[in-house]
């Protein structure tokens, strides 16, 4: 069983972490983990190139050779960002069972949390073409060269999402929003995540007798922290106050400083350890979600609860499932006015706070969640398939040039290699043996690259003295006394028969055939 993620992981390492306990003590599993270098950005390059997010060739090759070394009978994908999607195809191909968990939105939004560049919620791509509008200057044409990029990357994704088994999706809202976006809603699969944050400890008064308010999570503009800061502008020191925990994003410091103000019953903890989070929610009565984008199941829900806390939250994407009337309350995501109001009533009745605190749900145990993902890894891995493979006894029967039997679909690549193979050595005068069709493409290829032909060479004889393309064609024993050629390129449909006959010529110069052509020189290759 391998579980693969970017690093870092945040959040979805510590769900990583707990699930693997939880199969370990099922037992029967034999875990390894595939972990991306992370070296990798949403978008990597500053030209909106976003293919970046699909397909990262130095991710591939190290999977690759990961599920060589490895052998899983299923394969876990718990994040794709910063690793490419392509990696469910590899997966595939090798007849190995995928699963997908997806925790957020990465699949169908590049931005991950389906909220655009101006912070209001995204709908959902449309296809792509709503991603240009967060990455494309508004100045800029906008036609469909610009757009087809991201319109390619959604389409991308989602035949990627196609050969997975079984998708998993860590909250109701979350699998809404794949199945609108045609993923096939029997192939997703609902499994709310599971949390261990250690036993409850002795609640610690304030002493002053306030009411004590927490957010714990990222300092970040997505997570609603100024709506929460600002909520708390009108509630008097006396009575409250408001703790929160985790890392600054510096581009938002100056906000959270700016409505902070003066005001001293707001404070800034710092980042925290996972494992002080029973000593923190010790100290607060109730923890505030506020977040403005659709966070799919924020795990800091269920710890709260497992730790003895109520939680407020925003009315958007998963929180609504966790939180319900009797353990906590809900309010409209952004609406700071509202969340001031929760607060005031909670002040002014503060046996609410008690009651929820006395009626909190209780969270499914990580032997209960770990088993039912279990039985989906148990069932997929059935599935395995067996791709047909061909034995490599027939290509030693074979020449080289059979490889080119697909003439339209060989040559751009033969031409590409052989290009780069002569740039390498310094090979920039070449003579095309052939003055068909097939050697005016190449040499046009060649022309069109800096590395126009000196000549072109042909067997027969009532070409010789004529021009092709405006070089001369000249006999095939006019290139033993040749000054002005580096290096013969065969292209004609008898090359092996005209390699033979080079070699028989005793040329001091190399040769090389367009169909049989591989990055070393092959065999027989003339030399100096």
């Amino acid at each position: 069983m391998a579980f693969v993620y970017p690093q870092p992981a945040g959040g979805v390492k510590r769900y990583i972490d707990t699930l693997a306990k939880g199969l370990c003590s099922i037992g029967g599993f034999e875990l390894c983990h595939f972990v991306g270098e992370g070296k990798a950005g949403a978008i990597r390059s500053l030209d909106g190139k976003l293919w970046e997010d699909c397909v990262i060739p130095e991710e591939e090759r190290r999977f690759a050779a990961f599920l060589e070394a490895e052998k899983p009978d299923v394969v876990n994908f718990q994040e794709l960002q910063n690793l490419g999607a392509s990696l469910i195809g590899i997966a595939y191909d090798r007849g190995i069972p995928v699963v997908v968990t997806l925790h957020d939105y990465w699949v169908i939004c590049p931005r991950i949390f389906l909220i655009n560049h101006e912070l209001d919620y995204c709908y959902g791509p449309n296809g792509g073409v709503n991603c240009a509008r967060c990455f494309l200057p508004k100045e800029a044409p906008g036609g469909l060269p610009e757009i087809s990029v991201f319109i390619e990357r959604h389409r991308f994704i989602q035949a990627m999402l196609q050969k997975a088994d079984v998708i998993i999706a860590v909250s109701q809202a979350n699998r809404r929003r794949l199945v609108q976006e045609g993923i096939a809603p029997e192939r997703v699969q609902t499994v709310y995540p599971m949390v261990e944050a250690g036993a409850p400890l002795p609640k610690r008064s304030d002493r002053q007798g306030r009411l004590r308010f927490g957010f714990i999570g990222a300092l970040s503009p997505h997570k609603g922290v100024h709506v929460l800061i600002e909520a708390f502008r009108d509630i008097p020191e006396s009575e409250a106050t408001l703790h929160l925990y985790g890392e600054w994003d510096r581009l938002y410091v100056p906000t959270l400083r700016r409505l902070t103000g003066e005001k001293t019953n707001i404070r800034f903890e710092g980042a925290f350890r996972h494992e002080d989070l029973p000593e923190i929610m010790a100290t607060l009565d109730v923890l505030v979600v506020p977040s403005v984008c659709p966070d799919s199941a924020p795990l800091v829900i269920q710890e709260a609860y497992s730790l003895g806390v109520p939680v407020i939250g925003a009315r958007i994407g998963g929180i609504p499932e966790l939180i319900h009337e009797a353990c906590g309350m809900l309010f409209e995501p952004g609406d700071y006015e509202q969340l001031g109001d929760v607060i005031k009533k909670l002040l002014s009745d503060r046996a609410i706070v008690d009651r929820w605190a006395s009626r909190l749900p209780v969270v499914p145990s990580v032997l209960k969640v770990s088993t039912e993902i279990a039985a989906v890894y148990k069932n997929v891995a059935k599935r395995r398939r067996y791709p047909p493979v061909i034995h490599e006894k027939h290509k030693a029967l074979l020449s080289a040039q059979d490889r080119g039997f697909l003439r339209r679909q060989a040559l751009p690549l033969q031409l590409e290699r052989l290009y780069a193979y002569c740039r390498e050595k310094g090979l920039t005068r070449p003579a095309i043996f052939g003055a068909g069709t097939l050697g005016q493409a190449a040499a046009l290829f060649f022309r069109r690259r800096g590395m126009p032909v000196a000549c072109f060479v042909d067997n027969d004889g009532s070409k010789w003295g004529k021009q092709c393309e405006q070089f001369p064609i000249i006999a095939p024993h006019e290139l033993i006394d040749k000054k002005d050629i580096d290096f013969i390129l065969v292209a004609s449909e008898w090359e092996a028969e005209i390699l033979a006959q080079l070699e028989a010529l005793g040329l001091s110069v190399p040769w090389y055939g367009l169909f049989g052509f591989v990055k070393q020189p092959i065999a027989g290759e003339g030399q100096p």
